[in-house]
């Protein structure tokens, strides 16, 4: 399965993984095969039900989306 990304210029991509509280990146046979960011203050106010479509919770000090993986 590969997901389609939006091209974004490489000085605004390296800005926004340092900005990242988190970052973590998947290797498997010397091959990365995925990556996850975690940022703070994720939501503008008036966008919660964005996020709430795209699966995450609003809660009172902020937006959160749990993910498990096996």
């Amino acid at each position: 399965m590969e997901a389609a990304f939006a091209e974004i210029p490489l000085e605004h991509a390296r800005k926004a993984l340092q900005n990242g509280l988190v970052n973590v990146s998947a290797v498997y046979h010397d091959e990365l095969v995925g990556m996850g960011r975690l940022v703070g203050g994720v939501s503008a106010k008036g966008k919660e039900p964005f996020y709430e479509k795209m699966g995450f919770e609003i809660i009172s000090n902020g937006i959160v989306k749990m993910v498990e993986i096996k």
